[in-house]
């Protein structure tokens, strides 16, 4: 996912998040220590290229100010906030270039969460059916044959 991937649904499905204390989600990704390890990774980068590259959105969204911000890139977590700091985007005011802050507390890293953890229950839960659906066919033939072969209820056709 680029830097302006940031779908606009994605900050509509965060406001579920809304009810929830956010250091939950802080507090995973601070000991994912996510923040050090994109700082490490993109460290020599311009804003050029870390515009080309194909970030998780965890580092879309929690790593990297929003563009509505304007900030000054100066490198992959220190983001300069302009004189005039008058933001329509409350993100904007939630940034910090501290490694176990950055923009943790944003919407856009909120809505990266919520994302990742519904692609993960989404997957979990293909796998499991397909794990599951051919012991229960398998069940449901042994059960039929139990009730009616063994009880004498059905005759082959001959």
């Amino acid at each position: 996912m680029a830097v302006g991937d940031r779908s606009p649904g994605g900050r509509t499905r965060s406001t579920v998040w809304s009810g929830t204390p956010s250091g939950c989600n802080t507090k995973a990704i601070v000991e994912a220590n996510v923040g050090n390890k994109f700082s490490k990774e993109y460290e020599f980068d311009t804003l050029d290229v870390i515009h080309t590259k194909m970030l998780t959105h965890f580092e879309a969204g929690c790593c990297i100010p929003p563009e509505d911000c304007s900030f000054n890139y100066t490198s992959a977590t220190i983001w300069i906030k302009p004189e005039n700091g008058n933001y329509t985007d409350v993100d904007c005011n939630r940034w910090d270039n501290d490694p176990n802050t950055l923009c943790y507390g944003c919407q856009t890293c909120k809505a990266a969460f919520l994302q990742d953890v519904t692609s993960n229950y989404f997957m979990s839960g293909i796998i499991l059916l397909c794990v599951a659906a051919p012991k229960f066919l398998f069940l449901a033939c042994v059960t039929w044959y139990i009730y009616h072969v063994s009880s004498g209820r059905y005759t082959p056709l001959t």
